[in-house]
């Protein structure tokens, strides 16, 4: 799970850095940057991850595409929190660590999520 947080956080930093970049020193504010962060999609690289299907539903595939391409299609940059709640989680960092694990555990069993995980596994 470390692994693939630490790339997930990669890409948001690499987006953030790459969006103001391109405005501010090639005054390119014409061109606009996305980025999706989708929750647990339903392939085999999260088979067995439980993180409640209340608060946090494992996706389709094609819901996420469809998310993407209508951000796409706007013109406008956007951030696509898939499923919507997940636009409050960077909320939680603004919080204490130990009040912020224990939302984690609450909406996304954190403690836990990974014990019946049986995807992809190989480095």
């Amino acid at each position: 799970a470390s692994t693939y947080c630490a790339s997930k956080g990669g890409v948001k930093l690499l987006h953030e850095s790459m969006r103001r970049e391109v405005a501010s020193r090639y005054n390119a504010k014409n061109i606009q940057f996305s980025i999706a962060y989708p929750g647990v999609i339903n392939t085999g690289l999260f088979k067995g991850l439980d993180l409640g299907q209340f608060f946090l539903p494992n996706l389709r595939p094609d819901t996420i595409a469809r998310a993407v391409f209508a951000a796409l299609g706007s013109g406008k940059g956007q951030e696509i929190y898939l499923p919507k709640l997940g636009s409050i989680l960077p909320l939680t960092y603004m919080l204490p660590m130990g009040v912020r694990s224990k939302i984690i555990n609450v909406i996304a069993g954190g403690d836990t999520a990974m014990s019946t995980f049986s995807g992809h596994v190989k480095y």
